[in-house]
């Protein structure tokens, strides 16, 4: 029986792994396209390259009663969306039903607490590419019914999508 252990933790460990790319998937092929303005900041590392931070402007209203609490780390948010579905304001906490233009989004707090992000805190990307990133005006996010956010991608003011990477292939040929 010893001997099957590690074969039986790797089975477990990769089940694990493809649901949530699973959970993933399905939230980027069904869920609700919705924009959040980024704030501009972008550190680069020498580890990790060229990575962009991503600061969601989320327009917390009751943003008082976050900075009173002393540690936070999940929230969900109720958002209110223009008719480009972009977030206008949002509020912690909810009550259902929504309206039409509210959605669900869950959030957690950055490393030092004093943020709060629906997806990722960076984005790298490849060398070379900071000159089309720096035209980042919103993170491009897909959303399901219960708030799980996927990035999808970053937008220009326009809410066109940047295309990078295809940028740097149509560079390279």
């Amino acid at each position: 029986m010893r001997k099957y252990l590690p074969f039986i933790f790797a089975f477990i460990s990769l089940v694990v792994i493809y649901s949530n790319v699973f959970l993933k998937e399905n939230i980027l092929n069904q869920g609700t396209s919705i924009y959040v303005e980024l704030e501009p900041v972008d550190p680069r590392s020498l580890i990790q390259g060229d990575y962009m931070r991503l600061g969601y402007q989320l327009n917390i209203q009751d943003s008082q009663n976050i900075s009173k609490q002393k540690k936070f780390y999940k929230k969900t948010l109720k958002i209110v969306l223009d008719d480009k579905h972009v977030v206008k304001e949002s509020f912690i906490g909810y009550s259902l039903p929504l309206q039409e233009n509210e959605r669900l989004l869950k959030t957690k707090s950055s490393q030092f607490g004093e943020n709060l992000y629906p997806v990722s805190e960076s984005f790298l990307f490849a060398e070379g590419l900071e000159y089309c990133y720096n035209q980042a005006k919103f993170a491009q996010l897909k959303v399901d019914k219960k708030g799980n956010a996927v990035l999808e991608s970053l937008t220009d003011k326009n809410l066109n999508d940047l295309n990078c990477e295809s940028q740097k292939r149509n560079l390279n040929l």
